[in-house]
């Protein structure tokens, strides 16, 4: 019996006609979760990149990711192409959120994970963009639903405004830090 959440949410979601996509990829730990669920494709977006400086300009509190630079980040790029690069179903996209939104037509995610910059400005902007990537019955996750200014989470606040501003979509909260973002005719 599956009784991790993240496992629940994939298991439920995902099979083997599903397009997938992760924002914020890091070391590679939650693809390889979604991985096991075989889908269709899965695509892997993170700049890898050091952000120390959009940090700083933005008065985000310094964080391990972001403030990680070159060397460090390459280590995780690395890592990442050495779990995905030689599955066939798999799409390594070291690049900005932003920049590649233009290669995906409207409506082509069914699961779209979010979890790269944290900050208020960044989540909110990815949830717009990809929220028209997404298929009519997808759902897009975001992870790190938490309040946490120490790091300079904005997850929460971006996904209610995101909410009131978008009102055909409603979320569900879920224990482990995560929030699911579905559209209001896909739930019944």
């Amino acid at each position: 019996m599956i009784t991790d959440t993240k496992e629940i949410i994939y298991a439920s979601n995902i099979n083997k006609n599903s397009i997938c996509i992760e924002i914020g990829v890091h070391r590679g730990i939650n693809a390889e979760k979604i991985i096991k669920y075989e889908p269709k494709l899965l695509h892997l977006v993170d700049c890898w990149d050091c952000q120390k400086d959009y940090f700083i300009t933005n008065d985000i509190p310094k964080h391990s990711h972001g403030f990680a630079c070159t060397e460090k980040q390459l280590t995780w790029y690395n890592e990442v192409k050495d779990k995905f690069d030689k599955l066939q179903n798999v799409r390594i996209i070291k690049e900005y959120s932003n920049n590649v939104l233009t290669q995906f037509e409207d409506g082509y995610f069914d699961f779209i994970y979010i979890d790269g910059l944290h900050d208020y400005d960044s989540v909110l902007n990815d949830i717009q963009k990809w929220s028209a990537k997404l298929k009519d019955t997808g759902i897009i996750v975001c992870d790190d639903y938490v309040r946490n200014d120490k790091r300079g989470y904005g997850v929460i606040p971006a996904v209610a405004d995101f909410l009131k501003s978008n009102n055909q979509y409603i979320s569900h909260v879920l224990r482990e830090r995560l929030c699911i973002i579905k559209r209001m005719e896909s739930v019944i």
